[in-house]
């Protein structure tokens, strides 16, 4: 396959997510972005926190770990419009591969404008906590996310949401979905 190798560290790292958005996308191991921590400071168009990647000592030390996937490139601009206008696409993003222990240059997204304070769903935190388990994260950055605050969408019947709850199901996750509290 002629492709490109994508880093994902959000909820695109539940192979569900990935294969729904790019049907090519096939895993090729875990990575590590140096020098950055996951946030949840992308807002987005219902107002929630997406994942973003920010440098280092930004006020969270989430380590940024995360997926690498070969994906063709026929599927790049798909990809684009899944992400959307708040993400900027970086094609020259290093990250440590851990399985072959080299330096690979791949391609993320990262919120052209963070926000802190920003807070994620409870059903967008279940995908990221649901890839991260799925590929094997190391289990303190397992514990890490399960402890991320979220707060319930308040639109049940969001198209996102629906989605989000039938990938859980279908890949075995839905035991992540938080209850109301």
């Amino acid at each position: 396959m002629t492709g490109f190798i994508y880093f994902a560290y959000g909820s695109n790292m539940l192979h569900q997510r990935l294969t729904d958005r790019c049907p090519s996308a096939r895993p090729l191991g875990t990575a590590i972005a140096s020098a950055r921590c996951l946030t949840f400071g992308k807002r987005s168009l219902d107002g929630s926190g997406k994942g973003t990647l920010e440098p280092a000592g930004s006020g969270n030390d989430l380590e940024a770990h995360g997926v690498l996937f070969e994906i063709a490139a026929s599927e790049r601009d798909q990809l684009d419009l899944w992400e959307g206008d708040g993400y900027w696409r970086d094609d020259a993003f290093l990250v440590e591969s851990r399985d072959r222990n080299e330096i690979v240059s791949a391609t993320t997204y990262l919120a052209k404008q963070p926000e802190p304070g920003l807070i994620p769903y409870d059903w967008y935190l279940a995908l990221v906590l649901a890839g991260a388990i799925q590929n094997g994260l190391p289990a303190q950055y397992v514990a890490a996310l399960a402890r991320v605050a979220t707060i319930p969408d308040p639109a049940p019947n969001r198209a996102s949401r629906l989605v989000a709850h039938r990938v859980l199901n279908e890949s075995g996750f839905a035991h992540l979905l938080r209850k109301p509290t």
